[in-house]
Parts: structure tokens; sequence; C-alpha cells
């Protein structure tokens, strides 16, 4: 949208746009200035030291046509949301992809700039890309060996627990980043969608889905994304319209409550503010949080430290699993050497038949049964497969 400053004799000033809000005017990267503004604060936190930037939107830096209304601005906004549901992949898609504010050729030859910043500099320094992106096979086009280094995989933030749609998201995403050579990455949940456990159900078979994708998502090749709160099981706080932030709530006078379930603080300890401040936090802080804490500290353990879980340099990703038989309903694949991954993402137990050893399972009740395993619904488990 386009809005227009008043100047401080209160005479209408100079119009302005802004893809989101009004408060964040959009900048003119046609500018060299600009450019080379976000260059020099590049420089700066890297002089400091940090590793690595993320980028938020960073498809729209570019733009075309911008006196150009979209076609139907109202449902692009609502496909720009992860936290609308009931809005069809094929429905995102048609309202994205000739967007002439997103996705430009334009955007890349800025990032092309800021990896050779980045590679000046001694160590491993990284840049992340937030890029929603339709077809989603474009997005590979922003971790190309001479821009960025990653980009956050959407499939996950959406896809339902259902055997055939991860497997599909599985393969689709391996496919597209092996392309260029780069890493893919797996995202269950960020600052502007449900937490993952709040979006698969809520209470406990909400927090037993959650737990269970987040298993698998661990075995994959790749990076991997945590939301704050996530390794916590956090659902959406429940929160008064009074304390409400976003301004998606003021902007449609609360018919949409927006995305501050997510978003309220993390809690640390049992203190006050759950040791997050010893102030008034922005969002008030739910009384009671359960915690899956401990499954996460030991699926990252055993990441970092098993060898079919580790990055193979030069290794193309779309060959780095393979998928074994399973029934309808349950994911099964194995990675070499020894590593063998069970998800069953049914209402009911399934019996499998594997030679191994449990490792790790993100809910109880396993059982061996000889040459077979007993997993129970929509459980993740983890097999040290025997040679």
């Amino acid at each position: 949208a386009w809005s227009r400053v008043i100047e401080k004799d209160g005479r209408p000033g100079q119009w302005y746009l802004h893809l989101f809000d009004s408060t964040q005017a959009d900048l003119n990267w046609e500018n060299v200035e600009v450019r080379e503004d976000f260059e020099h604060t590049l420089r700066f936190w890297l002089d400091k030291g940090v590793d690595g930037f993320r980028i938020d939107v960073a498809h729209g830096l570019v733009k075309d046509e911008i006196l150009k209304d979209h076609r139907d601005p109202e449902a692009l906004s609502r496909a720009l949301r992860l936290d609308v549901s009931g809005m069809s992949r094929y429905e995102r898609e048609s309202l994205m992809t000739d967007v002439p504010f997103f996705d430009r050729e334009g955007v890349h030859d800025i990032y092309r700039q800021w990896r050779g910043i980045l590679d000046s500099y001694d160590g491993e320094r990284m840049s992340v890309a937030e890029a929603f992106v339709y077809p989603s096979a474009r997005g590979s086009r922003y971790v190309r060996s001479d821009e960025l280094h990653q980009i956050f995989n959407f499939d996950f933030l959406i896809a339902e627990w259902d055997a055939v749609t991860l497997k599909s998201a599985i393969d689709k995403t391996l496919n597209e980043v092996s392309v260029v050579g780069a890493p893919p990455t797996w995202v269950l949940c960020n600052h502007d969608s449900p937490r993952v456990a709040t979006r698969l159900g809520g209470g406990a078979i909400g927090a037993r889905k959650a737990r269970a994708m987040a298993l698998l998502i661990h075995a994959l090749p790749g990076g991997i994304y945590i939301y704050q709160g996530e390794e916590l099981g956090l659902e959406d706080a429940t929160l008064p319209d009074e304390a409400r932030q976003d301004p998606v709530f003021f902007r449609t006078k609360g018919a949409d409550k927006g995305r501050d379930g997510a978003r309220v603080p993390l809690p640390w300890n049992s203190s006050p503010s759950f040791g997050f401040t010893t102030g008034k936090p922005w969002l008030p802080i739910p009384e009671k949080w359960e915690s899956t804490l401990s499954m996460y500290k030991e699926s990252l353990k055993i990441r970092s430290s098993h060898p079919a879980l580790q990055p193979a340099d030069n290794k193309d990703v779309s060959q780095s699993l393979k998928w074994l038989n399973a029934p309808e309903g349950v994911l099964i694949f194995r990675r070499e050497p020894a590593f063998i991954l069970i998800a069953n993402t049914t209402d009911a137990s399934q019996r499998l038949e594997i030679s191994g050893d449990l490792m790790l399972a993100s809910s109880a009740g396993i059982e061996r049964l000889g040459e077979s395993f007993l997993v129970p619904p929509h459980t993740t488990c983890w097999i040290s497969a025997r040679q």
C-alpha cells in the first residue's frame, strides 16, 4: 500500500510504499545509497564477530511495476500468512506466482554482493533467507554457490502429520536444493505461524504429533531450525484481546486474532515472568507449560555424533536417504551407516519387521517383538540397524 507523510507544518508530503504495515516503509533498492548503507551494516556486525544473518522477506527487496495493484490484494494478504488455514497449495501458488514486488531477478545481484562480503571474512559466516516463493523450486535460486547459504523450507510449516504429505515434502525439498548443491533446511514453526503443537491439534494429541514430527526432521540431512519454545513443547498462548499486539488484530478490528499466541516470551525458569524479565513482558505468559526438552537434547546429541547423520561434502543430498517399504501411514527410511527411522502417523500401533536396537522414541510404549518393533500411534523412533 501507499501512505503519505505529514510534514511538520501539517501539509501532506511525499508518498511512500509499505507492503506490510505503515510503520514499515519499504526501502528503494534502486538507490545506491541504500545498498551501500546495508553493506556497511553487514561489515559493522561481521567486524564484531557475528556468525551470520537471517534475512526477513528476502524475496521482497527489488520490485517491478510498483504502481500496479495485485488482482486480489485481500486474498494475497491471506496467502502470505502461515497462520491462515484452509488455503490449498494451489490457491497460494496461483496468487503468488505473478506478484511484481516479490522474487524479482534483481534481488540476486544484491545477494551476490553480500556473499562476497561474507566470504571475505575469516571463519565460517553464513546467511539464511526467509523467502516464501512459489513455485518452491524457485527458492533454490537464492542458495546458488555465489548467493546465500540456506533458505527456510516452508513445506513443514504447513504440512499435516500425514505420511504421504511428509514423504512428498521431503523428496521435493531434497530434489530442489540438490540442483544447486545447497543443504536443505527443516522448520516446524516460527513467529509468523501457529506453534506446531497447536497446529497439529493442541492438547495431548498435538503434543504427541509435534514430538514425532520433530524427531522426523532431526533425522533428515541439512539444517534444522528450532523456534524458541518448540523444544519445550509449547502451544500457542490464549491471550485476552486487550493484551494483543499484532497489527493484523487491529487492522481487522479483532476479527482476526493474529499471531501473538506464538510470540509470548520464552519461559526460562519458575520465577515471576518465568525468568524472561524482571519487568512486565510485552505479552502475558501462561502460568504452566510442559516440557519436551529432554527428547530434544537427546536427539540433537545423537544427531551431532551418529556417523549417518553427519554432513557429507560433495554428496547429492537427494541420495542421502533410502526409503524402505512401509505400510500405509508409516514412513521408514535408512541412512548409512546403520540408521533407520520409523514414523507412524496413524491412529493404530504398527508392527514392523526391522532388525536393530532402539535408540530414541518420541513417545513411550515401543515394544520389541523378536525381529520386529511394535510402534504406537503418532510416534517416531530411531533404530540402530544391525548390519
